[in-house]
Parts: C-alpha cells; sequence; structure tokens
C-alpha cells in the first residue's frame, strides 16, 4: 500500500548524510522516512561485535578535525558531543623507522605559522628545510587560479619544488588521510581544502577529534534514540527497488516490503548503489546523472585491529611516516582489560594490499611495529587476537577528474535531492563532507518549497 503525507520526506540511506538529512528535516517541521537495506543506521561509520574474536570493532577507524563545524553541531543535537575528544591545537606522535619520532605540537603563532614552523624545529626527525616552506610561499598565487583544480598534488608539488622529505613526511600521509588517494592522482584543490579548514585556520580548531567510543555509539545509536523520539521513521532491512513519477508533485519510492510516496526524496546512499536503482526506475530526466555516476571510481581501506597483551609505548593516535600505514589508534580505553590492549592499524588507498592473505597482512604489521617502535615484537609482545577489515569501495577517488563528475544535491527530476560525502561540497569525502552534504540537500529542498 501507497503511502503519502504532504510533510513527510523520504530518505534513502541512513549513513551519516542520512543521518544529517533527516535531523534538519526535523529542524523544518518535516517528518523524515529512512529507509536503508541494512540493519543499522551509520552506514560505514558503523561499529559490530566480531564473533570470532570476542571484540567490538568499528567498521574503519575515522579520524575527525576540530574544525568540523557541521560534525560538532549534529553530536551535540543527537547528544554525543562528549564521546570526542576535540584537541584545542595540533597534537600527534609522528614516528620514522628505527624509532626516530617527533611530537608534533603547534605553536602560539599566528595562522598559518602556528602549523608550518614547528615542521622546521626538529629537521633531523621531519627532513624539513625552509626552503620547502619558502618554495610553497612564492607559488600561492596559483592556489587561486583555475588551473590549480585540474592539478593533482604531485604536480602541484613538483611546480612548489618540494623536496622529497617533506612529501614523505607531509603531503603523502595527508593525501592518504585526508583524501584516501595516492599523492600522484590526488586532488591539490580538494586538499588544499581540506587544510584550510583545518590545520591552517585558528589555532584552537586546528587538532583532531579523536573518539572516546565505538562509532555506533557516537553516531548511529544515540541518532536512532533522537530520530525516534521525535516520530520519525525509521525503515531498516528495507531494499529500494527503483523509483516511480506518480505526477508533477509526488514521487515514489519502491521496496521489496511497500511503495512510499511523497514530495520529496533526498538519495545519500553511494554513487554505484543510486546507479543500479536508476537502472531499473526507467527515469529519462535522470539517465544523464547515472552515466555520470557510472565514472566514479574507488579506493578501498584496511583497518588492521590487534591485540597486545602489553601496551605499545608512547602516546596514540601516532603517525607512521613512509610506512604502508599512516596511523595507528588505540581501541576505545573503556573496553580495555589489564591484559589486552587493543589497536588498529590504517592503510589508506590500499589497493595493493586487497588481495593480500591474512598472513602476509599480519607479517607486514609485525614488521611496521618492529621497526617503527624498535622493538622485536614477537619477543616483546603477543598478539593475542587480530580482525582485518577491508573496504574496498571506502570512498571515491578524489582526483582532479572527480572534481568535475560530483553532482550537486539538485536533479533534473523535481523533487530529488542528492546527499553523501562524494556530491560537491566543496569539501573532500569525510565524515565532515558527508554531514554537510544532509544540511544542503534539506536547504535546496525548503528553497523549493519557498518558491511554490
Amino acid at each position: 500500500m501507497a503511502r503519502n503525507q504532504d510533510n513527510r520526506v523520504i530518505i534513502i540511506g541512513a549513513g551519516i548524510a542520512g543521518i544529517s538529512a533527516a535531523t534538519h528535516a526535523l529542524d523544518h517541521h518535516l517528518k523524515p522516512i529512512i529507509i536503508d537495506r541494512n540493519r543499522h543506521l551509520g552506514g560505514r561509520v558503523r561499529s559490530f561485535y566480531a564473533h570470532d574474536i570476542g571484540q567490538y570493532l568499528d567498521n574503519g577507524q575515522h579520524i575527525l578535525a576540530s574544525a568540523y563545524s557541521e560534525t560538532r553541531e549534529l553530536l551535540s543535537k543527537i547528544g554525543s558531543l562528549d564521546k570526542v575528544f576535540f584537541q584545542n591545537k595540533f597534537e600527534a606522535r609522528f614516528i620514522r623507522k628505527s624509532g626516530k619520532e617527533y611530537n608534533f605540537k603547534t605553536y602560539p603563532l599566528p595562522s598559518p605559522f602556528h602549523f608550518l614552523v614547528p615542521l622546521l624545529v626538529r629537521n633531523s626527525v621531519t627532513g624539513i628545510l625552509w626552503r620547502d616552506l619558502w618554495n610553497l610561499f612564492r607559488k600561492a598565487g596559483l592556489l587561486k587560479k583555475e588551473e590549480f583544480k585540474e592539478m593533482t598534488l604531485e604536480s602541484w608539488l613538483n611546480t612548489c619544488q618540494q623536496s622529497q622529505a617533506i612529501s614523505e613526511f607531509l603531503w603523502k600521509p595527508l593525501a592518504l588521510s585526508i583524501l584516501n588517494t595516492p599523492l600522484q592522482s590526488a586532488s591539490a584543490h580538494l586538499l588544499y581544502q581540506a587544510i584550510l579548514r583545518s590545520f591552517l585556520g585558528p589555532r584552537k580548531k586546528s587538532g583532531m577529534g579523536i573518539p572516546l567510543d565505538w562509532l555506533s555509539n557516537i553516531f548511529a545509536t544515540p541518532a536512532e534514540k533522537y530520530l525516534k523520539k521525535s516520530e520519525s521513521e525509521i525503515h531498516l532491512l528495507t531494499q529500494v527497488k527503483n523509483f516511480q513519477r506518480n505526477d508533477d508533485l509526488t514521487l515514489s519510492v519502491v521496496t521489496q516490503k511497500g511503495t512510499f510516496s511523497s514530495n520529496a526524496i533526498i538519495c545519500t546512499i553511494p554513487p554505484f548503489a543510486l546507479s543500479n536503482i536508476l537502472e531499473n526506475s526507467g527515469l529519462p530526466e535522470l539517465n544523464p546523472l547515472k552515466d555520470q555516476l557510472d565514472q566514479f571510481e574507488y579506493n578501498p581501506i584496511m583497518t588492521i585491529n590487534i591485540y597486545l597483551d602489553k601496551p605499545l609505548p608512547g602516546q596514540f593516535p601516532t603517525a607512521l611516516v613512509s610506512s604502508p600505514f599512516q596511523w595507528i589508534f588505540r581501541h576505545p580505553v573503556k573496553d580495555e582489560s589489564p591484559d589486552r590492549f587493543g589497536y588498529a592499524l590504517v592503510s589508506s588507498a590500499a589497493d595493493k594490499y586487497k588481495e593480500y592473505s591474512p598472513d602476509e597482512v599480519l607479517k607486514m604489521v609485525r614488521l611496521e611495529l618492529d621497526q617503527s617502535f624498535n622493538i622485536d615484537l614477537k619477543k616483546t609482545h603477543n598478539i593475542i587476537a587480530y580482525k582485518i577489515i577491508k573496504e574496498k569501495r571506502a570512498t571515491i577517488s578524489q582526483t582532479p577528474e572527480s572534481l568535475a563528475l560530483r553532482p550537486t544535491t539538485k536533479t533534473p527530476l523535481k523533487n530529488f535531492y542528492l546527499a553523501g560525502d562524494w556530491i560537491d561540497t566543496g569539501l573532500p569525502a569525510t565524515i565532515e563532507g558527508a554531514v554537510l552534504s544532509g544540511r544542503l540537500a534539506m536547504e535546496a529542498l525548503i528553497q523549493k518549497y519557498s518558491e511554490t
């Protein structure tokens, strides 16, 4: 039976963009109807119980930034802001192989010097020289030119005459961590936008946001409580088959559990999933959109969760320089026991490792920990358990070419809007981009209402 109501908005996908769109719908006195094929909210930003090792784990480690204003507002709204520690200033440990390390902290200087000057202080570890930063300033004018949007990070760094040392210590890890795309093909424009809003912004907003709990306890669970308290409808384990146009005013979403109709639909699922639905929908206005979606490429992220009988030395999170892993994070301390210490090692844009066997991955982990912490892991620690998580299509490949493919929230079909970290928000495909996209979609919908 079809269901229809004027103040309802159907939101397809219960990931971060869908959650954001739903909360903004409530702000405008609309009733969100959320449909998702999974059994949980949160999309890729979720936790699960790994029965084989008897532990809760995140589907993949996500790091936030103190400058993520959209995300902080969402967490405050759903009541979980205290479950993330937002640094007032950027602080992290960087380790080179053979145990050389640098505890990086921003300085009490005006932006951008608060972030750039500390890079020069320990150049015996970083290898970064004054001329690297001077060359950046000399070429800063290029940032405002249209041709900059077409440059890869590698071509931009070559233009700026950046040394191998600064590329290895700074640019390569940033491209992988923020864009999940190798330096050779990453969009210089997108990385600049991310850095500009976070590290090069006000010093008190230059830090990281470090989760203190499992991701589902930060996003999905409190969001579900918040939405249900407001009498939103949430339909999980509900697969969307196609869309139908009823008339100029209403659209329908056909699922295996029935048909839902509304004056507005916001679709927040990934491009490949939306393309499959459009294939079955027969809506000619959206054929160009489908062709656009089919051109996206994707990059994987591999997360290795290990449990040791003794803690690793030092503070976390820790950045690993010139390593297949960019970061090591501690699991939420609240779930640790005196003889079981959990860590997550993250390898972004991990194409070359996606076919590795568990034994090959574990061997790589042991080698990296030995070299980074200058220990013999087999002698000093026992690996009690481990779990490898490979997200094969974690994000779109964030290249200059993908910038032209990213659609806006509005589509050629009236009343049909897009949200997700992959649409054109001006930000990389991050949690902040996903949250922002939900707000942009709702604002476009409200604008349409005000014009009719």
